[in-house]
């Protein structure tokens, strides 16, 4: 069926298991015991108060809520930035994350990489029309950071190697940033940038603004 692929993903990841026999019931009803069970799978530290924590994680982590720092802290799952944290701040602080960040909150102060951090597929999720500011000075770098569509504008401060936007009208700005790869996958596109930014290569696949002084190296236009 149409779910096959995301139930071999969750189940490779030990989220879920088939009943009797490791068989999975698509069409039978989940019981609350299997729900929290699932939960509990994926879900290995929760922070919903305001605090520094270092405490390593094997599996998934969330962070509900404004002014938490992880410092010396090894995920090997995935970590989740809610909404909850609204114009807040979290600070990852010598993190690493084995799977993917996804950030649904945040502001214009809100997501800052500190010391060795090292985050590989960050995906832009937050909605709205407040920006998101990643701040990523270095020796902290982000891999790959995914703006798809419907998200809130982006400002991103720092090294990153890859920038993919499929955003229809997204507005970017760019501040001291060291940038690997642009791909511009949408119309209508705004890139702010200032002296201190520079970017390597740009894909720009459809109509494209720059305003600023950044430079592109090199830039294919399709």
């Amino acid at each position: 069926g149409w779910a096959a692929g995301m139930v071999r993903a969750m189940a490779a990841k030990g989220y879920i298991s088939g009943r009797l026999n490791d068989r999975f019931e698509p069409k039978a009803n989940i019981t609350r015991a299997e729900a929290v069970k699932i939960l509990d799978n994926m879900i290995k530290a929760f922070y919903h108060k305001a605090g520094t924590y270092s405490v390593s994680t094997l599996g998934s982590v969330v962070i509900n809520c404004t002014g938490v720092e992880l410092k010396n802290v090894a995920i090997t799952g995935d970590l989740f930035i809610t909404e909850n944290v609204g114009e807040g701040v979290v600070t990852l602080n010598d993190v690493t994350v084995g799977g993917n960040v996804y950030v649904m909150g945040g502001g214009t102060k809100s997501i800052n990489l500190r010391g060795n951090t090292r985050l590989g597929r960050v995906y832009h999720e937050k909605t709205g029309d407040a920006a998101v500011k990643y701040s990523v000075p270095p020796p902290a770098a982000i891999d790959s950071l995914y703006v798809p569509r419907g998200t809130a504008p982006v400002e991103y401060e720092g090294a990153l190697k890859t920038m993919l936007l499929s955003c229809t009208n997204q507005s970017i700005k760019l501040t001291n940033a060291t940038v690997g790869t642009i791909l511009a996958d949408a119309p209508g596109i705004r890139l702010f940038t200032d002296a201190n930014t520079n970017i390597n290569t740009g894909h720009i696949n459809y109509d494209f603004q720059m305003l600023g002084d950044g430079i592109f190296s090199t830039v294919s236009l399709q």
